[in-house]
């Protein structure tokens, strides 16, 4: 059990570090990567990171989400798409948690801050998880990955998904 504990850490961390890292990549003045300067003042993205402060999008790719649910790492699934959006699939163990939810339904969802949260939406084109990603570091939870390919990469990538009412 402790190991498996060990592998979960290790792979969230891996991931939400290895993700992280080009958030901010691409320089508005010259649209390389990576951290340089232009004679004597930052690139914007370097700004831009440091007006973010310690939040940077941190993202998990369809194929990492299925090794760590396959390694029985199960991170809370948060489907953040709802109303006309929200079309009843569902990655399975997932639950509805949309960016204007109420504190309440957070902390009932996501009751410990340090648990690992896995959030998406529709496709890469849908606002909703990112928006959720924002709101819940801003509410101080610490582990929270997005799954840009959302439902719709979930689906294509042949995994299972479920339908609820």
């Amino acid at each position: 059990m402790k190991y498996l504990q060990s592998l979960t850490m290790l792979l969230a961390g891996a991931a939400m570090f290895a993700f992280s890292q080009g958030a901010y990549a691409d320089c508005g003045e010259c649209g390389s990567e990576g951290d340089h300067a232009h004679q004597g003042k930052k690139g914007k993205h370097m700004e831009k990171a440091e007006k973010m402060g310690q939040h940077s999008k941190a993202e998990i790719s369809v194929s990492a989400l299925a090794t760590l649910l396959k390694a029985d790492a199960v991170p809370v699934l948060v489907d953040a798409r709802g109303g006309k959006y929200d079309d009843g699939r569902r990655i399975p163990g997932a639950e509805t948690l949309t960016p204007d939810a109420s504190e309440e339904k957070i902390k009932a969802t996501i009751p410990d801050k340090e648990t690992l949260v896995v959030a998406y939406c529709a496709n890469p084109q849908c606002p909703a998880s990112s928006q959720l990603g924002k709101r819940l570091h801003k509410l101080g939870y610490k582990n929270v990955l997005e799954l840009p390919a959302g439902i719709d990469g979930w689906s294509e990538a042949g995994h299972e998904v479920e339908n609820v009412e």
